[in-house]
């Protein structure tokens, strides 16, 4: 399976002889400053993961703004050994250097492995149900929460700290190994245009007709408050943490009792309404929002 819209990694099959397929995915960083090497690390882990495979290597080009000092660099390079090391990836290759840009740009390469039988590439029918792990915008109330200090200093300190923790919440791989395991048709990691941008590639990707309930996307209280303070709609944040899921209806009970005793929060936000036309609607009280094109990520209005 080659590139095409919604779909996070390229499926390469080795050729006879292996019972493995190998999975591959490339994506830049370039909207964060304080944890550029630990997302570049996990955005790439989770969109191999997105297909019911393990991350295994890891290549990575960094390219430093042109202020940039050697502390910078020794600081990405140090969040991607330790992130690498945590979740078991070798690093394998790479490239760094000085680039005539404003702001640094970590752009990486995840290869991982997952057994034919496991590949969660399943056919979607209508009536399946679409599964939300952690909620919307976890990515990016950590970077508005570590970058937008000033906007924000009306907040409460606390909240403004957890918020920032959140980065430590971007990995989706266990999520993703417990839905390969019960069954997953589909799986997407939304990141920019968040959350309805996720869905919206989803829908395309599969020809899919959607429809979502705003009042069940899960918000946590930090993002709520960070959004409201910026006036973001936190649908439409980066969303690098959570994991969108088609599952049939028979099996999401199921999926949702053991993602809860691995201390994953999840819930239904909607569900499959046909195929043959890619389609996505957002309601909320009783109106529809017809979504027909891609939404421009909420951190690069705030950003620029």
């Amino acid at each position: 399976m080659g590139p095409g819209i919604g779909e996070d990694s390229a499926i390469l099959d080795p050729g006879e002889g292996c019972g493995e397929l190998m999975v591959v995915s490339s994506d830049p960083i370039s909207g964060a400053e304080l944890n550029m090497g630990r997302y570049a690390v996990h955005v790439n882990a989770n969109d191999v993961a997105t297909s019911g495979a393990r991350p295994r290597f890891f290549l990575t080009n960094i390219l430093l703004r042109r202020s940039a000092s050697g502390s910078d660099l020794e600081s990405i390079s140090k969040q991607i050994v330790d992130e690498c090391q945590c979740l078991g990836v070798s690093i394998v290759g790479g490239h760094t250097e000085v680039s005539p840009i404003e702001r640094t740009i970590v752009s990486s390469t995840m290869i991982g492995f997952v057994p034919r039988q496991r590949l969660a590439r399943r056919p979607v029918a209508a009536g399946d149900r679409i599964l939300l792990t952690k909620g919307a915008g976890i990515e990016g109330t950590s970077i508005l929460a570590s970058e937008m200090g000033g906007a924000l200093s009306s907040l409460e300190p606390g909240l403004l700290r957890r918020g920032m923790g959140y980065s430590s919440m971007i990995s989706v791989i266990p999520e993703a190994m417990v839905a390969a395991e019960e069954g997953v048709r589909r799986m997407h990691d939304p990141t920019e245009g968040g959350v309805i941008g996720g869905l919206r590639e989803l829908a395309q990707s599969q020809d899919l007709y959607l429809r979502v309930f705003r009042e069940r996307v899960s918000v946590r209280e930090e993002t709520r408050a960070i959004c409201g303070e910026l006036g973001v709609d936190p649908l439409k944040l980066i969303s690098s943490g959570s994991l969108l899921c088609i599952f049939s209806p028979g099996a999401v009970n199921r999926v949702m009792t053991r993602l809860d005793g691995e201390g994953i929060a999840s819930g239904v936000i909607g569900q499959v309404e046909g195929k043959g036309e890619a389609g996505l609607v957002i309601e909320s009280g009783g109106e529809e929002e017809v979504i027909d094109d891609y939404p421009t990520d909420e951190l690069w209005r705030i950003l620029s």
